[in-house]
């Protein structure tokens, strides 16, 4: 599982609520199938059934910031982040809608840019993430940041496989600190959705 907290670098900043600090309803739990506590960050929501969690300062319990259920972290800026799991191993392999079977699952987090990109124009994107504590002895790497004109997103657990404009080049591992993720890229126009995840094609 990885805790992520988003930033854009740019003058104009893109992102609405980059750092996971405004919510309509303070998170109290998980997410769940039906109770996706993602979507009380405004702004953010699932794009796949994984249920990703949302932590905030306002909360107790499994979801509360600095320590929860998953570890102890400061948010990187503000009162919140969210956090998902970049793989996860499935006790059993899972058929999807579109009948192709899954043996591991990830999940993401997606929002809508405030105003869509701009063909040959360069942008420049940073996010931060840190690893769980309650993951010791493990690693990921391939956390992307990908710019879509379409919203993505499937009724399972399968991966997205994409190649994200933005992508961590090594092993996250450090479960202290915030790890710096950036880039920038040329968009190809028109490119209004963010989400972020592992879209690799393997299993790292």
């Amino acid at each position: 599982l990885l805790i992520i907290s988003t930033t854009s670098s740019n003058a104009q900043n893109l992102v609405f609520n980059g750092d996971f600090e405004i919510y309509d309803t303070c998170p109290t739990n998980f997410s769940q199938p039906l109770d996706y506590q993602i979507e009380r960050a405004i702004g953010w929501y699932a794009p796949t059934t994984g249920t990703s969690d949302y932590f905030n300062i306002c909360s107790v319990g499994n979801v509360a910031v600095p320590l929860n259920n998953f570890g102890y972290q400061m948010p990187f800026s503000g009162d919140g982040y969210v956090g998902f799991f970049a793989n996860q191993y499935l006790m059993t392999q899972l058929q999807c809608l579109n009948l192709e079977w899954v043996s591991y699952g990830r999940e993401y987090v997606q929002t809508k840019l405030t105003i869509s990109l701009q063909a040959n124009k360069t942008y420049k994107m940073s996010f931060y993430i840190s690893l769980a504590d309650t993951v010791g002895g493990y690693a990921v790497k391939n956390i992307g940041a990908l710019f879509t004109s379409d919203s993505i997103g499937f009724d399972c657990f399968e991966p997205i496989i994409a190649n994200p404009q933005i992508k961590s080049p090594d092993f996250v591992a450090n479960n202290i600190n915030w790890t710096k993720v950036e880039g920038e890229f040329i968009a190809q126009g028109g490119e209004q959705y963010l989400t972020i995840g592992n879209f690799s094609d393997t299993l790292e």
